[in-house]
């Protein structure tokens, strides 16, 4: 990585700190949304092997499950972990859906790339599932954070007040860049 990509990074880091909110309130949230989303692994789990004993389908039993699991994770992280937003229920839903997708495809290629490109991995794939898991449950955190349930009754501060803010301005990520 570029010494000017880094910076870049550094202050996009940096910005989007500042902007999230109290660390300690981000820090619940992400604390709520894992125990919610514990909780959805059983429920997928259970959905998963009724659908198995009725309809003897593994990959439809596991779109249901992935249905009901996400279903099940979206009604208590709107109670539980966020705070309530004007948006219509059903779009909200269906935005959470695709940002769990999302999720889901970015777990899949960090664990099969793991598992494939190096040899540990290939014996420990449960490391790499785990690596993938932990990928995807930030991913789906940050999109159900600043999309999903991103409220917009919240005050939002312009380019200039936000840098007035952050104790890393441009000139700070200019400085990296020398």
């Amino acid at each position: 990585m570029s010494k000017k990509l880094y910076s870049k990074f550094i202050f996009f880091l940096g910005r989007y700190c500042m902007s999230a909110g109290p660390a300690w309130m981000v820090f619940r949230q992400f604390l709520s949304f894992g125990i919610v989303g514990l909780t959805g692994v059983v429920v997928g789990l259970g959905t998963l092997n009724i659908c198995m004993l009725i309809w003897h389908n593994f990959p439809l039993a596991n779109v249901a499950a992935f249905l009901v699991a996400v279903t099940w994770n979206f009604f208590l992280n709107r109670r539980f972990t966020f705070t309530p937003t004007d948006k219509v229920v059903f779009r909200q839903w269906l935005e959470f859906i695709t940002a769990c997708l999302g999720g889901t495809l970015l777990n899949w290629i960090v664990s099969l790339t793991l598992y494939y490109s190096l040899v540990f991995f290939h014996y420990h794939y449960n490391f790499a599932a785990i690596i993938g898991i932990a990928v995807a449950a930030l991913s789906n955190f940050t999109c159900s954070r600043l999309y999903v349930f991103k409220n917009k009754r919240e005050k939002t501060f312009s380019d200039d007040e936000q840098l007035e803010t952050n104790f890393i301005t441009k000139q700070n990520v200019l400085s990296l860049e020398n």
